[in-house]
Parts: C-alpha cells; structure tokens; sequence
C-alpha cells in the first residue's frame, strides 16, 4: 500500500489543532500535507469565539475577524448577573476564513474529501485510494467523532435585530441552572448574530428552549439560517492513538467544559504534539504539560461539582463570584493570585473555589 509520498508530516483533520499542528511544522521548514474528510473546513458549528489570545500559537488574520469583543454581559435564568467591560478583549472570527489562512501561511498542502480510517492507520485520498500513514510522522486531529469521553449536544442558528437591539462588541450568555448550560447570544458575520444553547439536553429539547428564549429577546429576531447541531466534547482529556496515530484537539478532549470554548485549547494542543513529532518527542507527553490541559482539568472538576447542585445552589455560586474571577475560570487562566485578591474578603468562597479548581492550599 502506498504511503503519503511528498511531505514530511500527514495531519489528518483541518480544525484548529489540525492547522495550529501545521502551522508549527511548517514553520519549522517541513512540507506538511493536511488530510481533510469534509469538502470544506469549520462544518462542524460553534460560536467561533477567541475570547483571548493566550495558549495561540499563530496571530489571528486579521481578515479573519468578523467582530472585536470588548464587553460581557452574564445572566443567571434571564437575570443580569454580571457585567464585564473596560478589561475584556477577544475576537470572532469566520472560522472557514481563519483555518485556510492559517493552513496557507503554513505552507500546506490541503487535501479535502480524504477521511481518516482511525483503526487502519490509513487515509482514503481522492485519485490515490487508500493511503498509510506512518505513526511516527502523523497526527490525528478529527474532531469529536473519534473522541470518547462524555460529550453534550449544542444548537445554535443565526438570527438578524433591528439595529440597536443588540451590541456587536458584547458577549450575552445566559446561564441556565436547571439545564446546566447556557444560552448565548454572538456577532456573526454579514451583520448577522448567532443564537444558540448547550447542555444536558437531547436535540429536540434544546431546539424547544432555545426558540423560547430568542422570543424573549428585547427585539425581534428574523431567523436567518437552519438550527444546525454537534456534540461537544466535555468529559476532559482523553489522551490516546488511533492505530498508533497520537490524537490532538478535540479527539484528545481539549475542550474547556465549562463553557464549550475550543479554538485555543485545541490549538495549543496541536501546536505541542506537532512540535514533539519534530523533536522525535513524545506528542501525548506534551500536550499533557501545557497550560491548556491544566484548564481542562480543572474545569472538568468544577463541571462534575457543579452537576451535583441544586439550581438555586447554582445559581446562587454563579452570581456570587465576581467578574474577574468568573474570567479566571472560563478563559482557563486560573491564576492563583488574581483570585485571592478579587476574593480577598471572601475567604470561605476563595478556598472552595481553589480547591475546587484543583489548587493545594
């Protein structure tokens, strides 16, 4: 059988981890092809939110970026909780836009319509049949199909407001206690904006809820696209090869759970295992020490508490941490000292929560 003839690194999976991985091959001057199964990237939906720029390890294109973030606004079952402004920064992107540029200022070679057979090894590659790929030279970013862990289901369609009704440099998310999820309300492209809700729900369930809740809007909202759908990776990290293949991105887990957010773990996923196939490292290895994973786990823990609460109980924890701390946790940052100072005359809730995001003391 015929191997992947031209390159030096095959990728199979052109998500954020597939091109992050690429790009930090290619910018080590090897010639990378990457192995997408879809005819285009980015099928898979979600809000495509970079809510800040720590763990990238390429620069966002500019043309990429539909709307600049500056505000938050957070709600607790339709009441304001929260606001964020004045120290928030972060993007959306058109994700299609972002991977394809990224791929090509990696330099590399995108093959569409070649899916990866996981339990084979190989590749099925338009005009070439069936191709292997070799372990020691390949990585597997396919997404949450291959991934095992708990997943959840997420809906999202987009919707067009009147002018004013909405901000297009703010974040709406709307937590919901019963269903632990959230509700969130995005900029999209074409001066659209994009509705959606994840949860423990099935599909038709949270189809039902999300309608109710843009009819609660404060305008009215014209749909603009179909509901699309797709699990999200939640249960952590789920570090392992297929066929021998070591995994990266979703596949592996790097999705923060707590808020679904996976563009910049799974980037930063990619980027390391790439940069231990270079080394002749361990790819799994690394990508267990960056911060990233850190993240992961720790919001995996609060998840599992979290699940275990009453609503008001919930409700009651999440309008109870300040903004900055509620930053802390969602963007995986986690540090130590800026939530002992927003915490500092709270004490019983600076220690639950250290403790619960997997801090010793």
């Amino acid at each position: 059988m015929p191997r992947v003839a031209g390159y030096d690194y095959a990728i199979a999976g052109m998500g954020p981890a597939g091109v992050a991985a690429a790009y930090r091959l290619g910018r080590l001057g090897y010639r990378v092809v990457i192995l997408e199964a879809n005819p285009r990237p980015a099928v898979k939906p979600c809000g495509w939110g970079v809510p800040d720029a720590e763990w990238l390890p390429a620069p966002i294109p500019r043309g990429s970026v539909v709307a600049r973030i500056r505000r938050a606004r957070l709600l607790v079952d339709g009441s304001e909780a929260i606001r964020i402004e004045g120290w928030l920064s972060g993007y959306i992107v058109d994700k299609p836009d972002f991977l394809e540029e990224l791929a090509a200022q990696a330099g590399a070679e995108v093959t569409y319509r070649a899916p990866l057979l996981p339990h084979r090894g190989e590749a099925r590659i338009p005009g070439r049949g069936l191709v292997r790929l070799d372990p020691s030279r390949s990585l597997a970013a396919v997404g949450n199909a291959y991934y095992p862990g708990e997943k959840i289901f997420a809906l999202e369609y987009e919707v067009r407001l009147p002018e004013g009704c909405a901000d297009p440099e703010e974040l709406l998310i709307d937590f919901d206690t019963r269903l632990v999820g959230y509700y969130w309300l995005f900029p999209a492209p074409g001066g659209l904006f994009q509705v959606g809700l994840g949860g423990y729900a099935d599909p038709q369930s949270l189809r039902g809820r999300l309608d109710r809740w843009v009819r609660r809007l404060p305008c009215r909202a014209e749909p603009a696209t179909r509901p699309r759908g797709a699990p999200i990776a939640v249960g952590g990290l789920r570090l392992s090869s297929l066929a021998g293949i070591p995994v990266a991105g979703e596949s592996a887990g790097f999705v923060l759970p707590l808020t679904g957010e996976g563009i910049r773990p799974s980037m930063a996923s990619g980027a390391a295992a790439a940069g231990a196939l270079a080394s002749g490292g361990d790819p799994l290895e690394a990508q267990k020490a960056i911060p990233a994973a850190r993240a992961v786990a720790a919001q995996r823990r609060v998840l599992e508490r979290v699940r275990r609460m009453e609503p008001g109980e919930r409700a009651s924890l999440l309008a109870s941490i300040p903004p900055r701390v509620h930053a802390e946790v969602a963007l995986g940052s986690l540090r130590k000292a800026v939530i002992l100072r927003e915490l500092s005359r709270r004490p019983r809730l600076a220690l639950r929560l250290l403790r619960l995001l997997g801090f010793s003391e």
